[in-house]
């Protein structure tokens, strides 16, 4: 599989601090060209993706170091920073420091330790929806001609892991195909219901033939619920979801669907996926709405399938990107599918991005 992007090596702080802060705009947000016929609400996308293009998407107050060796209390107290979580089969470890002005020198104080391999930043990603909340048709299941796929289905059930927001476990059209959910961003806590995950579950399993709302693209599977949220917005951590991935390893899943992104190379993702896959799990993650040919991650790394998103006219949508990291494209402008509303509570809607293209493909 041609991901078109070389492997990261590591190199020393200083070049990852700098490297960090120099990432040109264009990684984040997609260049426009005016003189292209786009739609009100592909310049209303365009404007968010500019608005935000030099907010780097990095975390103030921790980071993540790889060691041979685990330390002990009295090295990270010595370092000046805290352990928040380690994982023992990975060899990372997210660390935290008490003021962010201290980050850079903390960072420092652990490279100099013989036990760590390398010291970096903590890159946050971002689920990679973008809502247009409008009629209700299902077109990706004619599109797809699902009526016949599901014909062929087999009786076995199959784990599909959905690796983002909390899902809403009392919605009508998830209760029957929900197993029991885990929250990666705070194991101490229940996962918190959002209306991403639950969007993107109702996509590949939303229950066919109750008389409620649509229906999945998969007709038999159980969803592995994994929360990687935890109720606090639109970032999340890479140690999360990278700890999400190990749990849907652990816990039976043979797909994995990850509807977020990184638009740079996430080392502790990478090495969980390359876990996932020499289990024989199928993995599948959405390309990203920059409209242009960055390529982001998870879905660029080697032996993930990478899906852009398409309209009901089978044209490639205006906010998706595209090139060659993007594996294949499937319906994803305009889907109707399950949502968690907090006010409606359990509803329905159209949502739009590379996150709802993603789990056609995974289911």
């Amino acid at each position: 599989m041609n991901k078109g992007i070389k492997k990261m090596t590591a190199f020393g702080l200083s070049s990852l601090l700098a490297a960090s802060i120099s990432l040109p705009s264009s990684s984040i947000a997609s260049e426009y060209n005016s003189s292209q016929t786009v739609s009100a609400a592909a310049q209303e996308i365009h404007k968010q993706l500019s608005e935000k293009k030099d907010k780097l998407p990095i975390s103030e107050n921790t980071f993540i170091i790889k060691y041979n060796k685990a330390l002990t209390s009295g090295e990270h107290k010595a370092a000046g920073g805290t352990l928040i979580r380690q994982n023992a089969k990975l060899q990372y470890a997210e660390i935290k420091v008490s003021n962010k002005k201290n980050l850079g020198k903390v960072m420092k104080a652990y490279q100099k330790l013989g036990k760590v391999e390398t010291v970096r930043p903590s890159f946050l990603g971002e689920f990679t929806s973008l809502i247009d909340p409008k009629a209700s048709e299902q077109y990706q299941l004619d599109l797809l001609n699902i009526a016949q796929a599901h014909k062929l289905a087999g009786k076995n059930k199959v784990t599909v892991a959905v690796i983002d927001t909390g899902v809403d476990t009392n919605h009508p059209d998830l209760k029957n195909v929900l197993l029991p959910g885990y929250n990666a961003a705070n194991p101490a806590n229940q996962p918190i219901a959002d209306a991403h995950g639950t969007h993107v579950t109702g996509i590949i399993a939303a229950e066919k033939g109750n008389g409620i709302g649509g229906h999945g693209i998969a007709s038999n599977v159980n969803i592995l619920p994994i929360d990687v949220g935890d109720g606090t917005g639109d970032v999340v951590s890479e140690f999360s979801v990278a700890e999400g991935i190990l749990y849907a390893v652990d816990n039976g899943a043979k797909v994995i669907n990850m509807s977020l992104r990184w638009p740079y190379h996430t080392p502790v993702i990478e090495e969980a996926v390359k876990i996932a896959i020499e289990k024989g799990v199928v993995v599948v993650a959405a390309a990203g709405n920059d409209f242009s040919d960055h390529a982001n991650f998870p879905a660029s790394f080697e032996g993930v399938i990478s899906v852009g998103a398409v309209n009901s006219k089978s044209e490639l949508a205006y906010f998706s990107s595209y090139g060659p990291s993007v594996d294949l494209v499937a319906p994803g402008e305009e889907v109707y599918s399950t949502v968690y509303d907090y006010e409606k509570k359990s509803s329905f809607v159209k949502f739009s991005g590379t996150s709802m293209a993603s789990p056609v493909v995974a289911g």
